[in-house]
């Protein structure tokens, strides 16, 4: 995460990944698919599968059963609150973690 960049672009970047992902992933595709959704769980399930599919890409298998863990967790608050502030600030908080652990890890 900070490997050839300095600690503030990396906490940026650790902002705008969590702030844009949840945004996407979470707010508009879930409010989209519910709309053709029987049910806002079944929308949230494919919003995640999605979220997995796209993450599998760049990541190794250990790291991915973490990130769809993870991003389950956060379908399910985003489906039982309706508000984007806990997911985003969750999966920033996530990202600062990731970045402090490698600055003092």
């Amino acid at each position: 995460m900070t490997t050839g960049v300095g600690v503030g672009l990396a906490f940026g970047r650790a902002v705008t990944t969590g702030v844009v992902e949840e945004v996407l992933y979470r707010g508009y595709a879930i409010e989209q698919l519910i709309k053709y959704s029987p049910h806002p769980a079944i929308a949230g399930g494919i919003s995640w599968g999605i979220f997995t599919l796209v993450h599998a890409v760049v990541w190794p298998a250990g790291n991915l059963v973490q990130i769809a863990t993870v991003s389950a967790v956060f379908t399910l608050v985003y489906l039982r609150r309706r508000s984007l502030f806990p997911v985003i600030a969750s999966h920033v908080l996530v990202w600062c973690l990731a970045v402090l652990g490698q600055i003092y890890g």
